[in-house]
């Protein structure tokens, strides 16, 4: 009996973890776009080709 409430908790812990990391990824992708918007930009604005 303990050892399955202790399994259900590791599964628990898991998926906590999985769905930060999720997070995570998905705050950096919008990060990344953030700074490409910001460089594209700057690059129109003092005339730099790519």
């Amino acid at each position: 009996m303990k050892d399955k409430r202790e399994i259900i908790r590791a599964r628990k812990a898991f998926r906590r973890s999985l769905k930060d990391e999720k997070k995570f990824l998905k705050k950096g992708k919008k990060e990344v776009k953030k700074q490409k918007k910001i460089l594209l930009y700057w690059m129109k604005k003092h005339g730099k080709k790519r």
